[in-house]
């Protein structure tokens, strides 16, 4: 599972876009505010990019359950598979 995350990372490396719209979403999900990183979370869902699976996954082990459950549900929603117990 663990090169699996790194593989991910890794094409989001490569792939990166650079949209604006995606790059003010990522910045939002390191916000301090958890409604912010709620949004950003089901935005970048919505995105379905590498580079959002990628962020998303960076961030999985976000320290509020709210947050963690909107990243799981983005990464199903682009990956269509849930990597998590």
């Amino acid at each position: 599972m663990k090169r699996l995350f790194a593989l991910l990372i890794f094409i989001g490396l490569i792939f990166s876009s650079g949209c604006g719209a995606e790059d003010k979403w990522v910045t939002k999900l390191k916000s301090s505010d958890p409604q912010e990183r709620i949004e950003a979370a089901r935005k970048l869902g919505e995105m379905g990019t590498t580079t959002a699976l990628t962020e998303l996954t960076l961030v999985q082990d976000d320290k509020d359950p709210d947050v963690r459950l909107a990243i799981k549900e983005s990464i199903k929603k682009i990956s269509g598979q849930t990597f998590f117990k």
